[in-house]
């Protein structure tokens, strides 16, 4: 530690280690893959839950069979170490089957948005260039006629409703499940068939070996994939499990409430819960407006959501009496919350028999999920927490790269195990983020501004990037990137340039917004608004589609020409 006359530097000397338990300084990163972790720590009690999904229960015992079973089809259609297999589906019990039978194997899971844009989906496909592609029928009528003209050799379609009561299945099946091209498709139940005669032969045990493909927007909000290992996939989970005091505790409740291709849904809820010997209640869908319900059903013990998700009980009228005592877990990331809104959270969990407060996690998907983490002792408003015992944060001057000691405002930058690969197939986007120091070591720049102060503490001030939260045609809260979708616009020719901005929503927490500066400004500015939500329906999907447009003579800029989209977002804090 730097002494009382010299700066203190973050990622030199680590003042937030003080706040660490005894347990969490001493971890070291699990060997092995994903599925060997859950399985080891899990395999002394094959009788203990593992899975909740609407009137069905999964033991350990029962889930290790299932897996099994994808891995023997897996097998029958031949899928090779290091392949890339494409997966569009929500949480069912099936995608963990999936998820992990295409780990024991050795192959890469590509988890993708189940209801992309059509044009988003193909891109998808075209990159990974999968050979089999798992989906849900939602996913099917998207890309049904177009699936011939993609790389895909083999389909399987899963109903949701496939772990359901055979009655409710039928049901399900007669009114929702489609006609498939039997050329191209198979069912969930055909796919299991063709395996029943194959070997369950598993590949080999390597950490850092690429798991998982995610997406991300990055910082340009042009899709990218990103490239995990199962190191850095176990890093997160498992350092998550032994920082609190659930290294000694099983069989909690979590209600998974975001979808598997966002990476906190999927590593802090399925893959961490299952680490711990915690019980998975999937949800499928999550409707804010049936919290109460799913409280009900399932009695949850621990929530990963968001912001908006979690500030929806505050006023559901069905929550006015409940108890709520039974959480002891409700953790709000993917963007910040209002320390006004926090506070009247965690007054209403208290009024409502949570002892609790609602904590805060800070990451992003090119770290695998979460960096921060606003433990009990350190859950202040404004902060985002202390690293978790396997992150290094240090905070640079943006123009240098020079660090900066703790209380100095820069770019918060991040480095340790559970950094990704890259971006795949695309390694000028993946030199833009990940730098090698002067320490020799890979750092990925964030693209937020903030500092951490002497007690290790980090805080937010603001973002290089733009990020504005939405919700999908899904219901779904993501992310719409405005860069993105100025470039779209940009592409109609009588706009000489655009500016988008999110406009706050009950419904959709934002909708986007476009300021057009035209090259004429006598253009029939109808017939230019249909022109660009021609090309927009064509390049975006619809939840990025501009709902209203407003022309401008001209866009406001900085000193140095940039568009100053602060001057027309007076909503934005950052």
């Amino acid at each position: 530690m730097s002494s009382a006359n010299t700066p203190i530097y973050p990622s030199i000397d680590k003042p937030w280690m003080k706040h660490l338990s005894k347990r969490a300084k001493g971890l070291q990163v699990p060997e092995g893959t994903m599925f060997d972790l859950i399985y080891e720590n899990n395999k002394d009690y094959p009788n203990e839950l593992a899975l909740k999904y609407m009137d069905i229960q999964v033991t350990f015992a029962e889930m290790w069979e299932k897996i099994d079973e994808v891995v023997k089809s897996l097998n029958a259609f031949g899928v090779r170490e290091g392949e890339i297999i494409t997966i569009a589906m929500p949480n069912t019990p099936e995608f963990v089957y999936l998820a992990y039978a295409i780990n024991r194997v050795g192959a890469v899971m590509n988890i993708i948005h189940p209801l992309p844009g059509k044009e988003e989906l193909l891109g998808y496909l075209e990159e990974a260039q999968s050979r089999y592609f798992f989906m849900f029928d939602g996913t099917y009528a998207i890309i049904k006629d177009d699936l011939k003209n993609t790389s895909v050799e083999k389909a399987i379609v899963v109903s949701p409703a496939y772990s359901l009561a055979p009655i409710k299945r039928k049901l399900y099946q007669l009114a929702k499940f489609p006609k498939l091209d039997k050329t191209m498709c198979i069912d969930w139940k055909a796919f299991l068939k063709n395996g029943v005669n194959s070997p369950a032969t598993t590949g080999k045990t390597d950490s850092d070996a690429m798991a998982v493909i995610s997406h991300t927007g990055g910082t340009t909000g042009e899709p990218k994939g990103v490239m995990l290992t199962n190191r850095a996939m176990n890093s997160v989970a498992y350092q998550v499990w032994q920082t609190f005091d659930l290294a000694d505790r099983r069989q909690l409740t979590i209600l998974v409430v975001l979808p598997p291709f966002v990476n906190y849904s999927f590593v802090n809820g399925i893959h961490e819960g299952l680490i711990m010997g915690d019980t998975l209640a999937l949800l499928p869908e999550f409707k804010p407006e049936d919290f109460a319900d799913y409280y009900k059903q399932y009695k949850p013990n621990v929530i990963n959501s968001i912001p908006q998700y979690c500030l929806a009980m505050l006023n559901d009228p069905k929550l006015k009496d409940m108890d709520l005592s039974e959480l002891k877990y409700v953790v709000a990331g993917g963007e910040a919350m209002d320390a006004t809104a926090e506070a009247e959270l965690n007054a209403f969990l208290k009024d409502h028999g949570a002892d609790i407060q609602v904590t805060k996690g800070y990451g992003c998907t090119e770290f695998t999920s979460v960096v921060t983490y606003t433990y009990p002792e350190v859950n202040f408003l404004h902060s985002v927490g202390i690293p978790f015992p396997f992150v290094n944060v240090k905070i640079v001057d943006p123009d240098t790269n020079e660090e900066l000691p703790c209380g100095e405002r820069g770019e918060i930058c991040v480095t340790g195990p559970s950094l990704m690969l890259g971006y795949y197939k695309n390694q000028e986007a993946t030199d833009e983020v990940i730098k090698v120091h002067a320490d020799g070591q890979r750092w990925f720049h964030m693209g937020d501004l903030g500092f951490v102060d002497e007690d290790g503490i980090v805080y937010i001030t603001g973002r290089i990037k733009r990020i504005i939260m939405t919700k999908g045609d899904d219901g779904n809260v993501t992310k719409m990137f405005p860069d993105r979708i100025e470039n779209v616009v940009n592409k109609c020719e009588d706009v000489n340039a655009s500016c988008v901005i999110g406009v706050k929503d009950d419904e959709r927490i934002h909708y986007p917004k476009a300021y057009i500066e035209l090259k004429d400004v006598t253009m029939d500015k109808d017939l230019v608004r249909e022109n660009i939500l021609e090309i927009c329906r064509k390049k975006l999907p619809n939840y990025q589609i501009p709902v209203e447009f407003e022309f401008i003579s001209e866009l406001p800029r900085t000193e140095r020409g940039k568009i100053d989209y602060k001057v027309l977002d007076t909503d934005s804090d950052l």
